[in-house]
């Protein structure tokens, strides 16, 4: 079983972590730009936030290499993610999360939560150059913990 962690920090700052809570080792893409972390902001009134996708105007290699995948031990945690708010007027914010750029978050209290979705399972080995199954990957979407940011 997978987990999320979020956990708002000084700054302020969210922080996003995967922990493998299974028994066994799992493999898990680390890959932003292929298959990235999301985040989700959702103001007082309910409505999310949408944030653009920088991956949308720039080139980028999606090829899918073995090595991009990370091996969990049991109890194990990836780093999904750390970044900070910035003020960029009175009551305005920006925010960066992997390829996500939240451009005008206006002040107010806001509820965040991270959504990890695994669904690539198989890349080019490193070696050979050749498409290969990835063994004991993890797919399946899973949901972090809300957390409450206020923005003054």
């Amino acid at each position: 079983m997978l987990e999320v962690e979020l956990k708002l920090t000084a700054g302020p700052t969210l922080e996003a972590v995967l922990h493998n809570r299974s028994g066994v080792p799992i493999n898990v893409l680390d890959a932003e730009e292929i298959q990235p972390t999301r985040l989700m902001l959702i103001n007082a009134a309910g409505k999310e936030l949408t944030p653009f996708d920088e991956r949308t105007r720039r080139k980028f290699d999606r090829t899918v290499y073995k090595s991009s995948f990370e091996t969990l031990a049991p109890g194990e945690h990836l780093e999904l993610g750390s970044e900070t708010f910035e003020k960029i007027s009175p009551r305005l914010y920006t925010l960066r999360w992997g390829p996500f750029h939240f451009r005008r978050i206006p002040a107010g209290l806001w509820k965040a939560r991270v959504v990890f979705e695994s669904r690539i399972d198989r890349a080019i080995d490193d070696d050979s150059g050749r498409s290969v199954p990835v063994g004991k990957v993890w797919k399946g979407v899973v949901q972090s913990n809300t957390v409450e940011v206020r923005l003054d």
